[in-house]
């Protein structure tokens, strides 16, 4: 009796466990939809991409894109690109875009560059109308060589 009264509580625990973790895992999937690539992020603070290391050269090392919230409607956005040594030209166009009916349209970009470096990193905070989700894509460039990055997209209420 003891052994049967065991085995029916184990199964009632891990029944318990198992229909509990279910509505989290439904609840995440709802919350982190896609949209041309980049998961909607609703509740994140930031979200950083990485270019992608096939993308590597002679020249160019890695490169990355962030998107942080900075407070009430503002954003800070910004790129850092890498070479693997000394280049005559390293450079990164940001494109901050902002989604509208189900379509990314460019909301600002600009692009930074020097010469006679390994580094670059460029940032800006911006001012964004709330109630949208934002992303941020870079083309990171080092001497002949090119590479992308690009983050999730964070939503600014």
């Amino acid at each position: 009796m003891k052994k049967k009264l065991v085995a029916i509580m184990t199964v009632m625990v891990m029944t318990v466990g198992v229909f509990t973790a279910i509505p989290s895992e439904t609840v995440r999937a709802a919350e982190e939809s896609m949209v041309d690539g980049s998961v909607l992020l609703n509740d994140a603070e930031e979200s950083v991409g990485e270019m992608d290391p096939e993308a590597r050269g002679q020249y160019l090392q890695t490169g990355s894109s962030k998107i942080v919230r900075a407070g009430t409607g503002k954003i800070t956005v910004g790129a850092t690109t890498i070479a693997q040594k000394q280049v005559s030209n390293i450079k990164v166009s940001v494109r901050v875009e902002r989604l509208v009916n189900g379509n990314w349209v460019s909301y600002t970009s600009w692009t930074a560059s020097k010469a006679n470096a390994y580094s670059l990193t460029t940032s800006k905070t911006l001012t964004v109308p709330r109630g949208y989700y934002y992303r941020v894509i870079s083309i990171h460039n080092a001497n002949s060589d090119r590479g992308t990055s690009d983050t999730d997209a964070l939503y600014v209420s």
